[in-house]
């Protein structure tokens, strides 16, 4: 991951840290950096390319696109699916919000639909 893309990383986490009452937990914190690290990565694989060469302007819907068709190739679940967008959609709002893009490329993704869980 690039450094400037790590930094904001870390500003987004020390922001929700401050700006809300609970700020996320330690578990949230993690899974949401390990969520965003995944997407740097499968982005940077599929592009055969190093993840540290993968910036901010990078995150397009194009790319967003690009790296959900091949999670869902690749079978990771829906649930899965919805966190990575989860983190990726509160990311790219803070990433607009100060200035970091230019439009939030995850306006117009749906969530993945979990399937119902049926009785135990």
């Amino acid at each position: 991951m690039d450094e400037k893309l790590a930094q904001l990383v870390d500003a987004w986490i020390v922001d929700n840290r401050v700006r809300s009452r609970r700020g996320f937990s330690a578990r949230t914190e993690r899974a949401y950096r390990g969520d965003l690290t995944q997407f740097v990565r499968t982005l940077a694989d599929l592009q055969n390319r190093e993840e540290q060469d993968i910036a901010v302007e990078e995150f397009t819907d194009g790319n967003l696109a690009l790296v959900f068709r091949h999670l869902v190739d690749k079978g990771l679940t829906s649930a899965s699916r919805g966190r990575l967008l989860s983190a990726m959609r509160g990311f790219c709002k803070w990433l607009v919000k100060n200035g970091a893009l230019v439009a939030d490329p995850t306006e117009d993704f749906q969530t993945p639909q979990v399937p119902d869980k049926l009785p135990v």
